[in-house]
C-alpha cells in the first residue's frame, strides 16, 4: 500500500512506519485508535477507527517528524459558567462568570499546561473566558492577550435564548439566518487568520466550544456538515492542540482534560 507521506513506499497496515506515529495513548476522542489505511500520495488521508466511528484526518504528515519550526496552539474551552449552568446561548462581554465548579476545573487543567510551558496566552473578551484566562496568567505567570478572533459566536436575537435539550438546540440553529446568528464558516475564517498569525512556539488560546469547532473545521479540511457527523464537542476545561508546520496541521489532541504523554512528546518535554 502506498504511503501518503513517503511516495512510491509500500507500509503493511499491520506495522505503521515510523513517518505516522499513531499513540495507542491518543486522548478522547481517539481512543482505541488504530491506522487502517493509507490510499495513494496524491490523496493523503489517514483513518482511525474511533468508538466504531470512522475518522478521516486529511492532514498529511500526522505526527511526522521535522526539522522546521513548530507553531503549536492548545485551545482551551472556557471552564463552566453560570450560562452553562442556565443553558442559556450568550455571547455578552460582562455577564456569566465561571462558577465555583468551573474555578476548580481550570485550576486543575493550568496544573498540566504547567509542564508544556507555553510563550503565549491569547483570550476571549467574554468574562468566563477572560476569568479562565486570568487563572492560568497568575499559575504560569503569562500576560493574557485578548484577541477577537477568540471570541463567542455571535448569537445575534437569539442571544440569551435558553437551550434545554439537543433538539432546541438544533432547531435554533437550523434558524440561524432568521436569528442573525454567525456561520461556522464566518467563525472558521477568524481562527484561521488567528493560527495563521502566531509566530513560532506554544501559544494557548482560551476560547468557545464554537470557536474550537471553527479550528477543527479548518485543520481537517472539511466543511461543517462533514465534522459535524462526528459528534465532537470539546468539554469545558480541555484543551485541543494543534500543531502546524509549513500550512500542515497535526491534530495532537481533542478535549483533552490533561497533559498527555502524546501532548508531551509533540511539546519535546516529556522527557
Amino acid at each position: 500500500m502506498v504511503c501518503g507521506v513517503c511516495p512510491g513506499q509500500f507500509h503493511s497496515v499491520d506495522a505503521p512506519p515510523s513517518c505516522y506515529k499513531i499513540p495507542a495513548d491518543m486522548p478522547y476522542p481517539f481512543h482505541d485508535a488504530r491506522l487502517t489505511k493509507m490510499p495513494s500520495a496524491s490523496s493523503p488521508v489517514v483513518r482511525i477507527h474511533v468508538s466504531s466511528q470512522l475518522v478521516h484526518l486529511n492532514c498529511i504528515g500526522i505526527n511526522r517528524q521535522d526539522d522546521n519550526p513548530m507553531k503549536m496552539v492548545i485551545f482551551v474551552r472556557h471552564g463552566e459558567s453560570e450560562s452553562n449552568v442556565a443553558k442559556i446561548q450568550a455571547n455578552e462581554i460582562d455577564k456569566y462568570p465561571l462558577t465555583a465548579r468551573g474555578r476548580s476545573q481550570v485550576e486543575r487543567l493550568t496544573q498540566d499546561l504547567a509542564l508544556i510551558r507555553p510563550n503565549a496566552l491569547y483570550s476571549s473578551q467574554v468574562l468566563r473566558a477572560a476569568e479562565t484566562a486570568g487563572i492560568i496568567s497568575r499559575a504560569l505567570n503569562i500576560p493574557v492577550q485578548m484577541n477577537q478572533a477568540l471570541m463567542e459566536r455571535d448569537w445575534g436575537r437569539a442571544n440569551g435564548t435558553v437551550v434545554s435539550t439537543f433538539e432546541e438546540e438544533v432547531d435554533l440553529l437550523l434558524s440561524a439566518d432568521r436569528y442573525g446568528i454567525e456561520s461556522i464558516p464566518s467563525i472558521t475564517k477568524r481562527v484561521a487568520e488567528f493560527m495563521e498569525g502566531l509566530s513560532t512556539g506554544v501559544s494557548v488560546a482560551v476560547t468557545h466550544a464554537d470557536v474550537i469547532r471553527g479550528a477543527l473545521v479548518h485543520a481537517f479540511r472539511m466543511n461543517d456538515d462533514e465534522f459535524s457527523s462526528y459528534g465532537i464537542v470539546p468539554e469545558k476545561a480541555t484543551m485541543t492542540v494543534l500543531k502546524m508546520s509549513q500550512a500542515k496541521f497535526e491534530v495532537v489532541a481533542i478535549g483533552s482534560p490533561r497533559a498527555t504523554d502524546t501532548i508531551l512528546r509533540t511539546t519535546g518535554l516529556d522527557s
